[in-house]
């Protein structure tokens, strides 16, 4: 289970809108293979909720909270009066790749 972590609460109602925090989990995976480790950086979905109903679905606008020297391809599906869900995958492919893994939020 997701518990949710509220950064910054404003009124469902207010013009400013509201804020919600949630740990998402590490970017990676690390799947054990004999005496090695691989690492895959697969899509994770995630439903949110909001802390209260909206009248009409918000206009939600995401960030990722995480090791700012990776690189995260975000997309959101199903945004309602009271959910959305995002998907996030790590997408930085460079010539000497960062394989550590990341808690993001």
């Amino acid at each position: 289970a997701v518990v949710s972590v509220v950064c910054g609460l404003a009124p469902c109602h207010s013009t400013r809108g509201a804020a919600v925090c949630e740990p998402l989990g590490p970017d990676c995976e690390r799947i054990p293979q004999g005496d090695n480790v691989k690492i895959e950086f697969p899509m994770k979905s995630h439903t949110v909720s909001f802390q209260c109903e909206f009248e009409n679905p918000p206009v939600v606008i995401p960030s990722i909270r995480g090791d700012n020297r990776k690189v995260y391809g975000v997309s959101m599906t199903e945004v309602t009066t009271s959910s959305f869900t995002i998907n996030v995958q790590r997408v930085d492919d460079t010539d000497s790749p960062d394989m550590s893994c990341t808690e993001n939020y």
